[in-house]
């Protein structure tokens, strides 16, 4: 299993200067299964503690790919992270051999960002 995670929103969008509103970041989570099929996998993905936060007033996108490249719903047992936190759980499933998993989210982040400060995500999986 590996887990790609990646961001449109590399850098703070302010909507005015230091302290005022800043945009949420987008992000995609990607979970790749090239062997066989994995069971109780767990992604979990942290991102920047106190600064980012899960955004849950926006619905990830979420599309499971087999091998075959047929296209289904999130798998049984797949579940939102809890609003406004920071290490992001997407439930305990199974992941079919040769599939992946492609989540879209999106995390608030906290008008105390600092601009050209690069804040950093990473995930893993179990």
């Amino acid at each position: 299993l590996t887990l790609d995670l990646k961001t449109s929103t590399p850098t703070v969008q302010r909507t005015g200067a230091d302290g005022s509103p800043v945009n949420p970041a987008t992000y995609t989570m990607t979970l790749f299964n090239t062997g066989g099929r994995a069971s109780e996998v767990n992604p979990i993905v942290t991102l920047q503690n106190n600064i980012f936060k899960f955004d849950g007033t926006f619905t990830p996108q979420v599309s499971l790919i087999l091998a075959n490249g047929t296209t289904t719903s999130a798998p049984s047992g797949y579940a939102n992270p809890s609003s406004g936190v920071s290490v992001l759980s997407f439930g305990s499933f199974v992941l079919p051999a040769g599939a992946r998993l492609t989540v879209t989210f999106r995390a608030t982040i906290e008008a105390t960002a600092q601009n050209n400060v690069p804040y950093q995500a990473n995930g893993v999986v179990t």
